[in-house]
């Protein structure tokens, strides 16, 4: 078995606005409201694992 150290490269990404400055969460808030993002598509991973009637 190969036995040779492994590694993983993150990247960060910096995330603004039109004018280059973060968003407040206000802000950011509206800006997701605005999109209406249909997430519909994951609609069938609702219950993977996860049963609602389960007490943490």
């Amino acid at each position: 078995m190969d036995k040779a150290p492994r590694s993983i490269e993150l990247k960060v990404v910096a995330v603004g606005n039109s004018r280059g400055s973060r968003l407040s969460w206000e802000d950011s808030y509206r800006e997701m409201a605005r999109e209406q993002e249909d997430w519909s598509n994951l609609d069938p991973t609702i219950a993977d694992g996860i049963d609602p009637e389960e007490k943490w």
